[in-house]
C-alpha cells in the first residue's frame, strides 16, 4: 500500500508540475507583456487595454466550463496531450515575436501576439483546467484523497506566489529569457 501511495503522489506531482509551469508562463506573459505589446501596437487607452484583458478572461472561463463538459467525451489523456500540443504551438510564435521585437512591435505582429495569448488561454482552459481537479481524484486512493487535494492546493498557492513575486524580478533582471 505504501508503494502505491508514493506512486500516486508522484503522478499528482508530475501532472501538476507541468500544468503549473504552463500556467505560470501564460499568466506571466499576459500580466507583464500584454500592456507593453498593446502600447506598442497603438492601443494606449486604459479602457481598451482593460477590455482586451477582460475578454481574455471571459473566453478562458467559457473554455474552461466547456472543457469540463467534454472531459468524458474526449478522454482525459487526449485532453492532456492535445492541451500540451496546442499550448506549445501557441507558445512558440509568442516567443519568436518577443525575441524578434527587441522592444518595438509592428501593429500586425502585436495583434498576432495578442491572438496567440487568447488562443493559449483558451486551449489551456479547455484542456487542462478541468484535469487539474479530476486527476488527483481519480488516481489517489480514497483514504489519502483529502491529503492529495490539500497538496494540490498547496502547489496552486506556491505557483501563484512564484508568479506574483518572482516573475517581475526575473523579467527585470533577465528580460524575456525568463519565460523561454
Amino acid at each position: 500500500f505504501q508503494q502505491i501511495c508514493w506512486r500516486c503522489c508522484y503522478q499528482v506531482c508530475n501532472t501538476h508540475s507541468l500544468c503549473h509551469k504552463m500556467h505560470i508562463l501564460l499568466t506571466s506573459l499576459q500580466s507583464y507583456y500584454l500592456p507593453v505589446i498593446l502600447d506598442n501596437i497603438g492601443i494606449k487607452s486604459p479602457n481598451e487595454q482593460l477590455l482586451i484583458n477582460a475578454l481574455n478572461v471571459v473566453f478562458s472561463s467559457v473554455a474552461s466550463v466547456f472543457g469540463c463538459f467534454f472531459v468524458d467525451k474526449f478522454g482525459r489523456r487526449n485532453l492532456y496531450l492535445w492541451g500540451a500540443l496546442l499550448t506549445g504551438l501557441c507558445y512558440i510564435p509568442m516567443n519568436v515575436i518577443a525575441a524578434l521585437a527587441e522592444g518595438h512591435v509592428a501593429t500586425g505582429t502585436g495583434y498576432a501576439f495578442v491572438a496567440f495569448i487568447y488562443l493559449y488561454g483558451i486551449f489551456f482552459s479547455f484542456c487542462w483546467m478541468p484535469l487539474q481537479t479530476l486527476y488527483p481524484a481519480e488516481i489517489l486512493p480514497n483514504d489519502i484523497r483529502a491529503q492529495g487535494f490539500a497538496f494540490q492546493e498547496l502547489m496552486n498557492g506556491l505557483a501563484s506566489f512564484i508568479n506574483t513575486y518572482a516573475t517581475p524580478v526575473a523579467l527585470q533582471r533577465i528580460d524575456r529569457k525568463s519565460v523561454v
